[in-house]
């Protein structure tokens, strides 16, 4: 996948030629917002790389979702959830009630 990034600003200030690009030579350009991907300037959906861009882009959010889904899974204090909580707002509410006594 070959893209250009871009800024929102100079997305804003350079828009009829970067839409010119986009629309005569498919180029695809990643719109970014301090320094993140926050989307993706592409030719129509019927055009076969904004379909392929489109199903990489998922492919990447299943792959990241994956990833994070079994993050707290070594930690050794959070093996009984329940009981970790319980003794974290124990922990909180015996610090209220030692200032408020």
């Amino acid at each position: 996948m070959d893209y250009t990034n871009i800024s929102i600003s100079d997305l804003r200030k350079q828009l009829p030629d970067i839409a010119e690009r986009v629309a005569r030579k498919g180029e695809i350009f990643a719109v970014e917002k301090w320094g993140k991907i926050k989307g993706y300037f592409v030719a129509t959906l019927e055009d076969s790389k904004a379909v392929d861009l489109e199903e990489k882009m998922l492919a990447k959010r299943r792959k990241i979702l994956k990833e994070t889904a079994g993050i707290w899974k070594n930690r050794r204090d959070m093996s009984n959830s329940v009981a970790w909580v319980s003794k974290l707002r124990k922990r909180e509410s015996s610090r209220y009630g030692k200032i408020f006594d």
